[in-house]
């Protein structure tokens, strides 16, 4: 009776044992599901954008845009990568601009890294740098742009911070291949929208795959 007693204890620890593991495995692959998404669908304000209503002038169609810095925060990690002149978190100034044309970009580089760095936290770092114009729905106004509508600006310092980074990364031998292993991209990426008759407000934000933009509620 003891012998059975025993064996019937040894089975429902066994059992309890099983489901203990089995719940742990669920929880944790559930963890890694809820990260992962996480990670990939995160995103961050880092400006607000200002256009005004379609304007013109004698040298065409333009719209006043402005540029209002939200998070401008560096990593540690950005600073060792950017030679120690990265941005740190600081009151940019509000920067205002004229901008020719029918739609606004603004954007500036990117350093996306590997999936299996960014599931452990390597959040694509960023700057936004630069803004313009362009005649995008009216190539004959873009192709006979006058010099004095000319519209690509660079702020803060524009791209020569980066430089390094990029060339890095393109660069042949073991330096290039340690960035390669860790960096998926390095690209100066834009986003934009069109100008139109009302003045609208945009929010730019930061996600793993680069910047994006988004008409703020």
């Amino acid at each position: 009776m003891k012998t059975f007693i025993k064996i019937i204890i040894s089975l429902i620890l066994l059992i309890v044992f099983i489901l203990g593991c089995f719940v742990l495995t669920l929880l944790t692959f559930t963890g890694i599901i809820f990260n992962s998404y996480q990670v990939f669908t995160d995103k961050k304000e880092v400006a607000e954008l200002t256009i005004s209503e379609a304007k013109s002038d004698v040298f065409g169609e333009y719209a006043d845009v402005t540029v209002t810095p939200i998070n401008n925060e560096s990593t540690a990690l950005t600073w060792i990568l950017l030679n120690n002149k990265s941005e740190t978190k600081v009151n940019l100034p509000v920067k205002s601009f004229k901008v020719y044309g029918d739609f606004v970009f603004i954007g500036g580089p990117i350093v996306k890294f590997n999936d299996g760095l960014a599931l452990i936290n390597f959040k694509t770092i960023y700057k936004l740098a630069s803004l313009s114009g362009e005649y995008k729905f009216d190539l004959v106004k873009e192709k006979n742009r006058p010099n004095q509508a000319f519209s690509k600006f660079q702020f803060d310092g524009g791209y020569d911070d980066w430089k390094p980074v990029f060339n890095n990364w393109k660069q042949p031998g073991i330096l290039g291949d340690i960035y390669r292993n860790l960096i998926q991209t390095t690209e100066d990426q834009e986003v934009g929208t069109d100008i139109t008759n009302t003045e609208l407000k945009y929010i730019v934000y930061i996600t793993n795959s680069g910047f994006q933009i988004e008409q703020a509620r």
